[in-house]
């Protein structure tokens, strides 16, 4: 769990200084974030119950899939 942890403080910081209607964050601290789920899930899936663990990585893949649709470039429309 050390390495979810020591990765983590960034991410703490940013969601726990976010203001009450204020959820917009950067994309690499949503990318750390995800990462630091992930990693939290698969150095504790041997002590986690099953749906605690499958609620942490459906988290983690949420928060790196809502990264990565950023990243991606808008398809522009084709006229058909």
């Amino acid at each position: 769990m050390h390495k979810a942890i020591d990765g983590a403080a960034t991410p703490w910081r940013a969601f726990r200084g976010a203001d009450g209607d204020d959820y917009a964050f950067s994309v690499p601290v949503v990318e750390q974030a995800a990462g630091c789920l992930l990693v939290l899930a698969a150095e504790s899936a041997q002590s986690l119950r099953p749906s605690a663990l499958r609620a942490l990585i459906t988290v983690a893949l949420h928060l790196r899939d809502a990264a990565e649709a950023v990243r991606r470039p808008a398809i522009p429309s084709v006229a058909w």
